[in-house]
């Protein structure tokens, strides 16, 4: 019985000597379905100098190739998938040998992937050549691979355990066959996934390999560098599901969105309390968007028995001044009255967690993920699908998160599934996904090359679901005011705009914000992530006096002076510029990002 192996490129000129004693059966597209082409001629040549490594002594293997991509090397995903589809139902075959991909995650295609595993099929898909993650390559039941510079000969193999790349081969520069009768020199990972197919079929002619596993297990056995990857997976929180009731503490200005959006919390807040020396008791407070009213009460004269679970806010600065420590008084008043309990500081006792589990309660704070391999996948970033709009801002303390808040809001209410990645350490208590918390106290240290593919692999994951846009938010000021310290400096929000790459961003500015900073805040923004700020968004308080900024003292802006900064704004950027607040504004930003994307 012949092996059988399938060859998906740009088609085979199977009149090249190289081939004199090898059949070789072209199939190309026509009329919707695949069909067997005697007269095949092919046009690149790129098919056939894989083939020729892929053959390259083998026999007695029966040889099938798919005329799939175009002179450009380049194919739609629907023709790939189709391609696939008609394999997995017309031919028996031990290895696909596809040469290249697509840069967008399919559930699809996906699924086609999958079935031909399921049917013994072992597929060895090459990585794109501009180093990003393609598919199928970087699904984790196919044979991912990759070019490596430690690859001289033809069976040089790198191992690569865990992340999307599986193996590396030789890729550089080699004499390869081409048409008619020729040869060529060329280069790319197309050859380093013809060599492992290679290294695979004569395997498979000597009954060595069944499956995937079998392959790699082989792989690793004879390769000449492993890379000492480890599994770790993306943590998933599960505190919501112990939360229906909860108190906040203290009211600052982290906890203000549990009042102002209490509507779009998943659970009840039941009170807010602050400490007797913080001087806000008895004060009455009410929503801006909610107009649901609170009496702040004392953290003294709790009422354990009305919530199951408490917030408690960034203490470390309330609490300098303090002859106690407030905060591990409160966790320990949880852990006695049986309460949950979410902090947005991860200032804390990392064994916390521990001691509350034990206790049966659930404890949770937007620690970063230290043990995600930021390394695993090589350097290499996915390419996303679904359209992205990121809210960026000029300064900190400008309504970020309440635009982030407004305008999921508004989409979620004409229809479109949205998905989110919030960069505030309250994001996950409002239901985003997923959270990359920055920004105060310094307590995010990731180096750019770990920071930036760890919101990669989460933008990754939201692109996998099914929803119509994702929402991303920053933090504080996208670009440096000044250059005198290295302190203000904003290389977290930049390492976010990286991860993210959004289609779009709305930009949050400041009624005092220079008009020269903010152009050059838009010209960073939009030639960095190679996107467009679409409206700016006017914080409605501001510092009216030099003592003002001094003081870090903000007041209401008359509306006659924002109407008047307004216009400054739009004449000189032209941009649109809308008031947060104002009663328009939620419809109106909504609309401005819909349009956009055409609707």
């Amino acid at each position: 019985m012949h092996n059988t192996i399938v060859i998906i490129d740009s088609g085979v000129d199977n009149k090249h000597k190289l081939f004199n004693n090898i059949t070789i059966d072209n199939y190309v597209h026509q009329n919707d379905s695949w069909v067997l082409d005697n007269c095949f001629e092919a046009k690149n040549g790129h098919g056939t100098a894989v083939a020729s490594i892929v053959l390259n002594n083998i026999c007695n293997a029966k040889t099938i190739s798919f005329a799939l991509f175009d002179d450009n090397l380049e194919c739609s995903a629907d023709k790939l998938i189709s391609c696939l589809t008609y394999i997995s139902e017309n031919i028996n075959c031990d290895i696909i040998n596809l040469s290249l991909g697509i840069k967008t995650y399919s559930d699809e295609l996906r699924f086609i992937c999958n079935k031909l595993m399921e049917q013994g099929v072992v597929i060895i898909s090459a990585f794109s050549n501009d180093g990003g993650i393609s598919y199928p390559a970087a699904f984790d039941f196919v044979i991912g691979v990759d070019a490596s510079y430690r690859c001289k000969k033809q069976d040089d193999f790198v191992y690569v355990p865990y992340g999307v790349v599986n193996v590396k081969a030789k890729g550089a520069n080699q004499r390869v066959a081409w048409l008619d009768n020729k040869y060529m020199l060329t280069q790319g990972a197309s050859y380093s996934c013809a060599y492992v197919s290679n290294f695979a079929m004569r395997l498979v002619a000597g009954s060595k390999i069944a499956s995937i596993a079998d392959l790699l297990s082989e792989i690793e056995k004879n390769s000449i560098y492993d890379y000492n990857n480890s599994l770790v997976e993306l943590k998933t929180s599960s505190f919501l599901n112990h939360v229906t009731a909860t108190v906040v503490f203290p009211f600052s200005k982290e906890t203000t969105s549990f009042l102002n959006f209490c509507d779009m919390l998943p659970f009840r807040v039941v009170d807010f309390y602050e400490y007797k020396k913080f001087g806000r008791i008895g004060l009455n407070i009410e929503g801006i968007y909610t107009k649901i009213a609170y009496k702040i009460k004392n953290i003294e004269d709790c009422e354990w028995d009305n919530f199951d679970t408490m917030i408690i806010g960034h203490l470390d600065e309330l609490t300098s001044n303090l002859e106690f420590d407030l905060k591990g008084w409160l966790l320990e008043c949880c852990l006695e009255k049986k309460k949950n309990v979410y902090l947005l500081d991860v200032n804390h006792d990392k064994q916390l967690q521990e001691k509350f589990n034990k206790a049966g309660l659930a404890f949770d704070s937007p620690v970063i993920d230290v043990e995600y391999n930021y390394s695993v996948n090589l350097g290499k970033l996915y390419t996303l699908k679904t359209p992205v709009v990121g809210v960026f801002g000029t300064s900190k303390q400008q309504g970020k998160f309440s635009v982030q808040l407004l305008l999921r809001k508004e989409l979620q209410g004409q229809g479109y599934r949205v998905a989110h990645l919030g960069s505030e350490p309250q994001s996950l208590l409002f239901g985003f996904d997923y959270v990359f918390p920055f920004g105060y106290d310094g307590y995010n240290t990731l180096r750019y090359e770990q920071s930036i593919p760890l919101v990669n692999k989460y933008m990754s994951e939201l692109d996998k679901k099914d929803v119509d846009i994702i929402v991303a938010g920053s933090q504080a000021g996208t670009i440096p005011h000044s250059f005198e310290n290295i302190i203000y400096f904003s290389d977290k929000q930049l390492d976010f705009l990286l991860g993210v790459l959004p289609d779009c961003v709305v930009l949050c500015i400041n009624y005092h914000d220079d008009i020269s900073y903010i152009k050059r805040t838009i010209q960073v923004i939009e030639s960095l992530a190679n996107c467009s700020v679409i409206a700016l968004c006017m914080f409605p308080l501001g510092f009216v006096s030099e003592w003002d900024l001094m003081m870090n003292k903000k007041s209401i802006i008359e509306n006659e002076k924002l109407n008047e900064r307004k216009k400054l704004l739009v004449d000189s950027l032209g941009k649109p510029v809308l008031v947060i607040g104002d009663t328009k504004f939620q419809g109106a930003l909504t609309n401005y990002v819909i349009d956009f994307f055409g609707g």
